[in-house]
């Protein structure tokens, strides 16, 4: 008579290397990167709206989002002794009701030191205030889009 072992150990490799292929597959599901799309209309500024040329629309849009970040940016009160003049790039991404997606702002590179926080949380504060803008689409489907910003201090 053979022992329960003899009958066990191969149905435990057989479920074992199963497990393995499905973890596998999965982990490799999880890393693919979203699909990019040509986007034949990019996001636009309310106020470039009745432009005819896309290139100029784009020119106008990044006018008034450059104006917008002078206009509401401020230098930390906190940091004022520390004097620093410099940027802060910012990735943040317009989702499809032409809204900043604010939980997806993040700081590309900014301020370093003691005071880097004050200066990093105001250019995220600043572009998730961002008007809303017309969405980017192809035909009538609106689509994300990623997009990175300087925001100055001087």
């Amino acid at each position: 008579m053979k022992s329960i072992s003899v009958y066990f150990l191969p149905i435990m490799r057989i479920f074992t290397l199963l497990f393995f292929c499905f973890f596998i597959s999965t982990v490799q599901a999880q890393d693919e990167p979203e699909q990019l799309i040509f986007i034949e209309n990019m996001p636009v500024h309310k106020g470039c709206a009745k432009i005819k040329s896309k290139l100029e629309k784009q020119k106008c849009t990044e006018e008034k989002v450059t104006e917008f970040i002078k206009k509401n940016t401020v230098y930390p009160k906190k940091a004022n002794a520390a004097k620093l003049y410099g940027y802060v790039e910012v990735k943040y991404i317009i989702g499809e009701d032409g809204l900043v997606i604010k939980n997806e702002t993040e700081v590309l590179a900014g301020f370093s030191g003691k005071d880097a926080e004050l200066y990093n949380n105001e250019a995220i504060r600043v572009i998730n205030r961002l008007p809303a803008l017309i969405p980017a689409s192809n035909d009538d489907t609106f689509y994300k889009v990623m997009y990175t910003q300087r925001v100055h201090f001087d």
